[in-house]
């Protein structure tokens, strides 16, 4: 139940709380921190207090050297923009993540000759292989490359319901790239 989420942010903070302040829980505790950080942002977005989420991934993003270790709170961070029926503009941190995860094939406003260009590159690529081989595409051994694809989920639909018919075009084609790069992922 909802309850039990409650509780366990209450223990998470209290957790937190036996740390170190701020900046010395993240030297001297940093796993215990980063796992800490990660499962109270999971949690309050759990709960619907995105605010709370964003601001706990927030710290857990800007205090953590690896992005290997940024992805969780990354991931996290998306579902929670997700979660409070942004506009296109209000993604613009999704955009921000695809860089920081070295896409550099997509743009936040791509023009229609952009997305005719896109999609032909992309139909070549699919009309090359058959469907046994798209059907036999191996899941995505990359943690970062979930992200991306979560991102690309999330722009998408709220390109759909805003009725953006040049996002809605490329971040559709940028998907089917994505998993030609990597794969099927895990969302």
């Amino acid at each position: 139940s909802k309850a039990a989420f409650f509780v366990a942010i209450v223990y998470l903070r209290f957790a937190g709380s036996l740390l170190d302040s701020t900046e010395d829980k993240w030297i001297k505790n940093y796993d215990r921190s980063l796992e800490i950080g990660t499962l109270l942002a999971q949690m309050y977005l759990c709960v619907g207090e995105f605010e709370s989420c964003d601001t706990i991934a927030e710290e857990v993003i800007q205090c953590v050297d690896c992005l290997d270790d940024k992805l969780e709170a990354l991931g996290v961070k998306v579902e929670a923009l997700g979660a409070g029926n942004p506009t296109l503009e209000e993604l613009k941190p999704a955009y921000d993540i695809l860089a920081a995860l070295g896409e550099r094939g997509y743009r936040q406003k791509p023009s229609k000759v952009r997305v005719a260009l896109m999609y032909l590159q992309t139909s070549r690529s699919f009309r090359k292989r058959s469907d046994e081989d798209i059907l036999a595409f191996p899941s995505s051994a990359n943690p970062s490359k979930d992200v991306v694809q979560k991102i690309t989920q999330l722009i998408g639909l709220r390109a759909y319901f805003v009725d953006d018919k040049n996002t809605m075009g490329s971040i559709g084609v940028f998907a089917a790239q994505s998993f030609l790069r990597y794969g099927h992922n895990k969302y």
